[in-house]
């Protein structure tokens, strides 16, 4: 028995390891002095929305206007399993849309996105950056932008 245990961990080790049950997104409410109550992930990553009618913005969709380098610096928030939101949200407003093979988290009709260089000790320091043809804001559980500034 304990080589077929042995044999049994060591194939699925070199196939890519056991098959795992999918995780879900869960979307909650973070609340700060600074930004008042916005979106964070399940794990407290903050989450944004890309605004692409400001300054100089191209005015177009979120996932057309984010190509392949923007994803770079904002990578979108992907559901593998179930979107679960919080109490605090409005179970309406939330949703996914499959892009590029890909299910990605909505929230009152904005892609949700992350940014590379939040981390647990910066906090959300993405909010209120243009960059890659619009606007990036943290998000009310209304489903609005927090205002910048």
């Amino acid at each position: 028995m304990r080589t077929f245990t042995y044999l049994f961990f060591l194939i699925a080790s070199m196939t890519g390891g056991l098959a795992h049950a999918q995780e879900n997104t869960t979307l909650t409410v973070n609340t700060s002095d600074e930004f008042g109550p916005y979106l964070v992930t399940g794990d407290g990553r903050p989450v944004y929305l890309f605004d692409t009618t400001i300054g100089a913005g191209d005015g177009l969709a979120p996932l057309v206007s984010c190509a392949e380098r923007c994803r770079e610096d904002w990578p979108l928030v992907t559901v593998a399993g179930d979107l679960v939101l919080g109490d605090a949200l409005d179970a309406d407003l939330g949703a996914t849309v499959t892009s590029e093979g890909q299910r990605i988290a909505i929230y009152n009709s904005n892609t949700l996105f992350y940014f590379h260089r939040d981390t647990e000790e910066s906090g959300p320091i993405g909010h209120g950056l243009t960059s890659h043809g619009g606007g990036w804001f943290l998000i009310t559980p209304d489903g609005d932008a927090v205002p910048a500034g």
